[in-house]
């Protein structure tokens, strides 16, 4: 999260991992391998889809937990460990870095799955 910031709304980027709270997620499964993704550091807070957009290239934000398609998560196996994170708000939307950047600060958006690397995560328990 944007400066490890707990307000609603605020954006979600990748960063060099260094064990920070705000880069701590918590999944809970809500059936059929869907899943509400919970940043660690705040209550209340979901990962969602701005505006619950179903269009590619939606920014992907924390904003408050209300129970919406926007921020309920497919976690589909691409191989052990790695995974696809799919919105339930369109139909093959990947959480996607974007322009494929490996550096950091690049935002997280939501883009039609292409298998690139930038949509695949690794979970580690």
């Amino acid at each position: 999260m944007t400066g490890a910031s707990g307000a609603s709304g605020t954006d979600v980027i990748q960063w060099t991992c260094h064990s920070g709270a705000h880069q701590r997620w918590q999944l809970t499964h809500l059936g059929s391998a869907v899943y509400e993704i919970r940043p660690t550091p705040t209550t209340g807070m979901c990962l969602a889809v701005q505006g619950n957009s179903a269009s590619a290239g939606a920014d992907v934000i924390q904003s408050t937990c209300n129970g919406a398609a926007g921020q309920r998560w497919l976690v589909r196996t691409v191989s052990a460990s790695v995974y696809e994170l799919l919105p339930r708000t369109g139909t093959n939307l990947c959480v996607d870095v974007s322009g494929r950047s490996t550096a950091n600060g690049g935002d997280i958006i939501q883009w039609t799955c292409n298998a690139q690397t930038n949509q695949r995560f690794r979970i580690q328990p």
